[in-house]
C-alpha cells in the first residue's frame, strides 16, 4: 500500500515539475521565441548539434552553411532586448561578425577536405558562441 501511495506522489510531482518547465518554455518563446533573431538562432543551435553527426567533410561544409547563413540572416535584425544604435547592439553586430569570420574559416577547411581542421575550428566557434551568450546573458 504504501509503494502504491510513493507512486502516486512521485507521479504528481513528477506532473508539476514538467507542468512548472512547460509554462516557464512558453514564457521565454512568448517573449521573444517568435522574433527573427530567435528563430535563426535556434536554426544555429539545431545545426551545431548537428554536427556530432556529421562523418565527412561535405556532410560538415553543408551544416556550416546552413549556420552561416542563419548568423547572416541576422546581421538585418535587431533582438527584442536590444534597441538598433546601441552600444549593446554594435556589440552584438562585431559579435556577429566575428562569428561569420570564425565560421568562413570552418567552410574553407571544410571545402578543403580538412575534416579535423573544420571541426577543430568549429570547436572555435563554439566557444565564441558560448562567450557572446555570457556576454549578453543569453540562456540556451
Amino acid at each position: 500500500m504504501i509503494h502504491y501511495y510513493l507512486t502516486v506522489i512521485k507521479a504528481v510531482f513528477i506532473a508539476a515539475v514538467l507542468s512548472f518547465t512547460l509554462s516557464l518554455s512558453a514564457h521565454a518563446v512568448e517573449a521573444d521565441g517568435n522574433s527573427a533573431v530567435s528563430q535563426n538562432f535556434k536554426k544555429v543551435g539545431r545545426s551545431l548539434r548537428g554536427v556530432r553527426d556529421a562523418k565527412t567533410a561535405p556532410e560538415l561544409l553543408s551544416i556550416l552553411q546552413t549556420v552561416r547563413a542563419a548568423v547572416v540572416a541576422n546581421k538585418d535584425e535587431v533582438p527584442s532586448f536590444m534597441e538598433a544604435g546601441t552600444p549593446q547592439y554594435q556589440e552584438f553586430q562585431d559579435g556577429l561578425d566575428d562569428a561569420i569570420g570564425r565560421i568562413d574559416k570552418a567552410i574553407a577547411l571544410a571545402e578543403a577536405d580538412d575534416y579535423d581542421g573544420a571541426i577543430a575550428q568549429f570547436e572555435d566557434v563554439r566557444n565564441a558562441r558560448n562567450d557572446y551568450h555570457e556576454k549578453f546573458e543569453i540562456e540556451d
